[in-house]
C-alpha cells in the first residue's frame, strides 16, 4: 500500500437521512473475542451500530444477517490478530436498543473466523483504529456526531516488526466488506450498517471510512503485571 493521504473507503452510495426519535430499528451489536485465559474482563470488545432500512423492529433474519456480515468482515484480520485471541469463543451480542426497559440481548450468536489465526502476539495494548462515517458536512450536525471507529488487536507480530501496510490493507477491507455487503444499494434482508449518536438522537447509514498510519493504544487491554524484578540484585 502506498503511504498517501488517508481518503475514505470510496462510495457510490450517500443517504444523508438522519433516522429520529420515534422509529425502532436501532441495534446495537457487541462483539467479544475472549484471550487464551478465558478470563471474560480480558475480553476483547468492539461495539457497532446498524437501523433497519424500513426503521421498523428488527427480526430474527436480520440479526442472523450482522452477525454473517460482521463473520466476513472481522475475517480479512484473522491472519494479524494475536494468537492470544480465542477465536473460536468469539460472539455477538444484539440488542434491540428501543426495545422494553431493561435491554436484554435479543440475539447472541457465533462469529466465525475464515482463515488460518496467527501464531505470534504482540504487545495486547496496540491496536490498529478502522474509523467510519456517515455522510458529512450536514447543516447543523458536527461532523463528530457522525463518525464512529473501532479498535482493531490485539495483533500479531511478524518477525521483528509486524508491517503496518498489511495491516492497513487488511482493516481497510474489513470496513469496505462490510460496507459494500450492507449498505451499497438494497443491501441483505434490509440492514444497514449506522453511525449512531445518542446526542443527535440519530443513525445515519455509513458512507465510507479510512485507516492512518500510526498505531494507537487500548490501556484498558493491558495484562496486569505478575511478577516484578528488582535491582540491586
Amino acid at each position: 500500500m502506498a503511504s498517501e493521504a488517508c481518503t475514505p473507503i470510496p462510495v457510490s452510495f450517500a443517504c444523508v437521512t438522519l433516522h429520529v426519535m420515534g422509529f425502532t430499528g436501532l441495534i446495537k451489536a457487541q462483539v467479544s473475542i475472549p484471550t487464551d485465559n478465558n478470563v471474560p474482563a480480558d475480553a476483547v470488545t468492539n461495539t457497532m451500530w446498524f437501523v433497519t432500512s424500513d426503521l421498523t423492529a428488527p427480526t430474527q433474519l436480520q440479526y442472523e444477517t450482522i452477525q454473517a456480515a460482521l463473520g466476513s468482515a472481522y475475517s480479512t484480520m484473522t491472519p494479524h490478530l494475536s494468537a492470544r485471541m480465542n477465536l473460536g469463543a468469539a460472539t455477538v451480542k444484539c440488542y434491540h436498543w428501543q426495545g422494553p426497559q431493561p435491554i436484554l440481548p435479543a440475539f447472541t450468536g457465533p462469529i466465525t473466523f475464515n482463515g488460518a489465526p496467527a501464531t505470534t502476539d504482540g504487545a495486547p495494548e496496540v491496536a490498529l483504529v478502522l474509523s467510519y462515517h456517515a455522510s458529512l458536512n450536514q447543516s447543523g450536525i458536527p461532523n463528530a456526531r457522525r463518525r464512529g471507529r473501532i479498535y482493531l488487536g490485539p495483533l500479531a507480530v511478524t518477525g521483528a516488526v509486524t508491517p503496518l501496510d498489511n495491516l492497513r490493507s487488511a482493516a481497510l477491507a474489513m470496513g469496505s466488506t462490510l460496507y459494500t455487503t450492507l449498505n451499497t444499494g438494497a443491501g441483505i434482508n434490509g440492514v444497514k450498517w449506522a453511525v449512531y449518536s445518542a446526542a443527535q438522537n440519530g443513525a445515519p447509514w455509513v458512507t465510507g471510512g479510512w485507516v492512518d498510519n500510526a498505531w494507537d493504544t487500548q490501556r484498558r487491554r493491558g495484562i496486569k503485571a505478575t511478577t516484578r524484578s528488582t535491582f540491586p540484585a
